[in-house]
């Protein structure tokens, strides 16, 4: 498990790493890792650890998001409603970042790989089983669902 969720991390986190990954075929590889995650966190169960480690500095990785603009410079700004069975109220509308969301992705998994290679297998696992259901798979299925919704990808 360790090797193959470490191998998956990379693919999804080398986009935000290095700015040279422009094309479609990559926007098809990048949903079909995050798709690829989803399955992960399904098909696992995770092991809790309660100790307390040094925390991830996201403020080191201002850079992610940069490469990932230069990398998706299609994402852009999109609508969700707050309440998704009243489509009809204008005030559940609120526009949210595909890009900002794609970083947090990022930097939610390099916390996760930080927490493996600095602290062992049970606090990344225990990491991904936090940052994925605090908000991490609703960010994933939001941009896979934006990948879908594309018409032009430059």
């Amino acid at each position: 498990m360790n090797k193959e969720f470490m191998c998956l991390i990379d693919k999804i986190i080398k986009y935000g790493l290095e700015p040279n990954f422009s094309s479609v075929k990559h926007l098809t590889l990048l949903k079909k890792n995050l798709l690829e995650l989803i399955l992960f966190y399904e098909n696992n169960e995770f092991l809790l650890d309660d100790v307390e480690y040094q925390e991830f500095d996201r403020n080191n990785h201002s850079f992610v998001i940069e490469n990932l603009q230069i990398n998706f410079p299609s994402f852009k700004d999109y609508k969700s409603f707050l309440n998704s069975s009243n489509v009809f109220d204008l005030e559940d509308v609120i526009i949210k970042s595909a890009l900002e969301d794609l970083n947090e992705i990022v930097l939610d998994l390099l916390d996760v790989k930080y927490n493996f290679e600095q602290n062992g297998l049970y606090a990344g696992t225990n990491a991904f089983d936090f940052l994925f259901s605090a908000g991490m798979e609703e960010k994933i299925l939001k941009t896979i669902l934006y990948i879908n919704r594309l018409k032009y990808v430059a």
